[in-house]
C-alpha cells in the first residue's frame, strides 16, 4: 500500500465516530493515539533502541497538528503501533524448580 491507502486504513480503524466506544473512559482505555515520524531508520531502531513516537489524545478526525505534517507521519508503522497499543493482553507466568526446568528442554 501506499501512504495515502494506510492513512485511509489508519483513519477507519483508530479514528471516527464509531470507535468513539473503544477510546472512551469506559471502556477502561486510554485515549491516547500514537503517529510514528518517517524519519526513523529501521538500523538505528533495532532491538534494544527507543524508537520515536508522538503523542496526541484520540479525536474523531485528525489533528490539524498531525494534518499539517502529514507526509512527516509513517502512516503503515502508525497503524500497527496503535494496533498493539490498543489491544488487550493475558500473561500466564508458571513457577517451575530450577531442576524442573532442564526436563523441559
Amino acid at each position: 500500500w501506499d501512504q495515502a491507502t494506510w492513512r485511509a486504513a489508519f483513519v477507519a480503524v483508530h479514528l471516527g465516530e464509531e470507535n468513539r466506544r473503544r477510546f472512551s473512559a469506559a471502556a477502561g482505555r486510554d485515549d491516547m493515539v500514537y503517529y510514528v515520524p518517517t524519519d526513523q531508520d529501521d538500523e538505528e531502531n533495532s532491538a534494544g533502541s527507543s524508537v520515536q513516537l508522538e503523542v496526541r489524545r484520540w479525536t474523531v478526525q485528525l489533528p490539524e497538528s498531525v494534518l499539517a505534517r502529514a507526509t512527516e507521519v509513517d502512516w503503515m508503522r502508525s497503524v500497527f503501533v496503535n494496533l498493539a497499543a490498543c489491544a488487550r493482553y493475558r500473561l500466564t507466568v508458571a513457577v517451575a524448580a530450577h531442576d524442573a526446568l532442564h526436563a523441559v528442554s
